[in-house]
């Protein structure tokens, strides 16, 4: 046994290295006498055994132990400072750096002095924000911008007297109730019993709350009823006051830090030198799940493709896939949908990454980068020296460091906007937007995608059925047939069959707007056209020749936006649904549009009135159109009646035949071209999607797409009415209006129905 264990070594006296010269002695298994062998250099090959415990051992004879379970991402506290800012403007970019800097994960802020509909300095901060403005006279306002990976639930608690408030909770196993308060520095004796019933509605809500802002009351004076009534008050609810030490330059204790159920810790003051508040810092230890802010997606390096390498490899593939005679309308679309898609993975294929997004600022400079460093050397320089003197200079430096911040902001969106004064609709509807509206903060789950398709679905069943219930009930006074226009004179029977040139007319003049069902971005799309063109209008011709429309082309992805700004967006009631159609179901549309439009005005069979959707025609033309024929009814002594109208889900709810009578009495379309139609509106399907997440696809029985190139034409067929010189119809977009002008001196007359 003994010859057997030293036979493998396992008696082999470790290697000797002497201590001060650093040179081994290497023992040998002989018996002979021990040899010294001097090495001019350490050797690198490490020893086969290993020490464990003064024992030794093979490190081949282990067996490698299982990794542990990673831990569940969870956040262990949450860094939270509240500041009274005495006003955001000027302030909002060293706010930003603040948050930066300190990695905060909310940022409460007090006297914001931002009026309603106020959103420039608080879009200077990082996204989202919660905010309640100031609505009488100056100073107030209260907001609090937070990390976009932490979930919050808005509180409703109705406006006090007393003072300002912004509750909300946050998610998690143990829900904490956050409250920012400003109190105005004006005396108010019904201050304390308000505080006690506001208090109470937090307590009902949750064990764990957090109170915290500006009381504007010296806490710090033994003299103080308020401050006495305000510290029992919080005593009564085991509220706990954390702040005992100046926050004000004047050395005052006027920003507190109230909690109950929570612990913090610490809790530090930060001179930000636009104040004459400090800021207090802290950490809240708190089990509030954090949402991973790193995902996998998958993209495209649509920029990295060339053209002229795109264009040969269309021209190749389109030339191997010979389209032949016999081919039926769907099998056309598919060999577009797979020409297209192929190409753009052989160019830029799908790659996936892991990623997080963070949002840059591009009018960051290396100078403003110069400053910043130098202002933390200063920082440092008066924390370590506390003389005033280096507090002075570093206070200074931060003014310094304030102007170029906003010098430099400025002079970005500055050129912005003098780079885009030639396109005033993509200025305003981005840049300005951007700017001066609140920061959209939609989240659409696969679940809510569903839930708005339901309501969608439902709101224009009752819409139809309340039509339906209405016509019942008055059949004992029914209404009287509408009065339809005499049929054309020339019936629009067929379309006429496009060319290349046509196509290329069409598409140039085009958004390149793309939509999630395209096969390629519209910008590459329009890059290739000349190799596209005979593979689309061979797409397009046998559409309009057979009068069917593929169904690949009725699919559309609807995405919900809200209809105005600052609208609760849990409120699906508050979204329009615009519906997003293939690149190629556009080019079919629009070449539809234009025949049909020529067709209209050849005959003159526009509404005469008609302002929405017309050529050479707004909202402008019938406000002038409206007020010239009030003055001229006041001039002659005549009354004048305005009934406006607003037609809910306009586009969604209109009825098929309806629409389909209309356009073959009063437009005069009939034969293949009115096959069209039928086949347009009839079996199509729409699906919501918004934020990577879309529902199942649902049919679509009533409207037209609202957002598409014909839909408005289409429209425009299904309101328009006989109209006579005394009674105009005026209709746009969601909104219409008539006009009766009545004699003072003459019987009671009925107004048309």
């Amino acid at each position: 046994m003994i010859s057997a264990i030293s036979e493998h070594g396992l008696l082999q006296r470790p290697k000797y290295i002497h201590r001060s010269s650093g040179r081994k002695f290497v023992y040998s298994r002989s018996g002979h006498s021990i040899s010294s062998i001097w090495s001019a250099a350490r050797t690198d090959t490490p020893p086969p055994f290993h020490h464990h415990n003064n024992q030794h051992v093979h490190s081949a004879c282990l067996r490698p132990l299982p990794k542990a379970p990673q831990p569940v991402q969870t956040q262990p506290h949450l860094k939270l400072p509240p500041f009274n800012t005495r006003s955001l403007n000027n302030k909002g970019l060293i706010l930003n750096e603040f948050i930066t800097d300190n990695n905060l994960d909310f940022l409460c802020i007090t006297e914001t002095w931002q009026k309603p509909q106020e959103y420039f300095s608080l879009n200077q901060r990082t996204p989202p924000y919660i905010e309640k403005p100031c609505h009488h006279g100056r100073g107030g306002g209260i907001a609090t911008i937070l990390r976009n990976n932490i979930k919050t639930i808005a509180i409703n608690i109705p406006c006090l007297s007393s003072f300002e408030h912004l509750a909300f909770k946050l998610s998690g196993p143990k829900p904490l109730v956050k409250a920012v308060i400003y109190r105005p520095p004006k005396p108010n004796p019904a201050f304390p019993s308000v505080l006690a019933e506001f208090l109470t509605k937090l307590c009902s809500i949750s064990p764990s709350v957090l109170l915290l802002g500006d009381f504007n009351i010296h806490v710090d004076s033994n003299d103080s009823n308020t401050a006495t009534e305000l510290l029992d008050i919080l005593n009564c609810f085991n509220i706990t006051q954390n702040v005992d030490f100046p926050t004000h330059k004047k050395g005052h204790t006027l920003d507190l830090i109230c909690t109950t159920g929570i612990a913090i810790s610490n809790l530090t003051t930060y001179d930000l030198t636009i104040s004459d508040h400090l800021a207090l810092i802290m950490d809240i230890l708190t089990p509030t799940p954090l949402i991973k802010q790193k995902r996998t997606i998958q993209f495209q390096n649509i920029k990295s493709i060339h053209p002229s390498s795109l264009s040969s490899l269309l021209a190749d593939t389109i030339h191997d896939s010979t389209v032949t005679q016999n081919v039926s309308p769907t099998d056309l679309v598919n060999t577009y949908n797979n020409a297209l898609s192929s190409c753009l993975n052989q160019l830029a294929p799908i790659k996936t990454k892991y990623v997080s997004f963070t949002h840059s600022a591009p009018w960051y400079t290396d100078h403003l980068r110069c400053l910043k460093t130098k202002g933390r050397q200063l920082e440092r320089h008066a924390k370590r020296t506390g003389l005033t003197i280096h507090k002075e200079i570093y206070r200074l430096h931060q003014q310094q460091y304030k102007d170029a911040l906003n010098s430099a902001h400025s002079f970005h969106y500055s050129s912005v906007i003098q780079s885009g004064s030639n396109n005033p609709k993509s200025l305003f509807y981005t840049t300005i937007k951007k700017l001066l509206n609140p920061m959209d903060n939609i989240s659409f789950t696969t679940s809510k995608c569903e839930s708005f398709r339901s309501f969608l679905q439902s709101k224009i069943e009752i819409i139809h059925s309340n039509i339906a219930n209405s016509s019942v009930s008055s059949t004992t006074h029914p209404f009287p047939e509408p009065a339809y226009p005499p049929p054309s004179r020339y019936p629009f029977t067929a379309f006429r069959q496009i060319t290349s040139l046509d196509i290329v007319a069409q598409v140039t003049g085009m958004n390149t707007s793309t939509s999630i069902l395209d096969p390629m971005p519209s910008t590459l799309v329009k890059a290739c056209l000349p190799q596209l063109t005979h593979l689309i209008t061979t797409v397009i011709n046998p559409s309009l020749s057979t009068g069917v429309v593929q169904p690949d082309l009725k699919l559309a992805a609807v995405s919900p936006i809200l209809k105005k700004t600052g609208l609760n967006p849990d409120s699906l009631n508050n979204y329009r649904p615009i519906s997003n159609l293939p690149f190629l179901s556009k080019i079919l549309e629009r070449t539809v549009a234009s025949q049909l439009k020529s067709h209209l005005d050849c005959n003159n069979l526009h509404e005469p009135f008609q302002s929405g959707f017309r050529t050479r025609h707004s909202t402008e033309s019938a406000l002038l159109k409206v007020t010239n024929d009030i003055l001229l009814s006041a001039d002659s002594g005549s009354l004048s009646i305005l009934i406006l109208l607003d037609l809910t889900a306009a586009f969604d709810t209109i009825n098929h035949s309806i629409l389909i009578n209309r356009l073959q009495s009063s437009n005069g379309i009939t034969g293949t071209a009115l096959s069209w139609f039928k086949s347009y509106l009839s079996d199509g399907h729409q699906f919501i999607s918004i934020n990577n997440s879309k529902s199942p696809t649902a049919p679509v029985n009533h409207g037209v797409p609202q957002g598409s190139v014909l839909g408005p034409l289409p429209y425009k067929s299904s309101v328009n009415t006989n109209s006579s010189s005394t009674v105009m119809l005026m209709t746009h977009s969601s909104t219409s209006q008539q006009n009766q002008f009545l004699q003072p001196h003459t019987p009671k007359q009925h107004l048309p129905h």
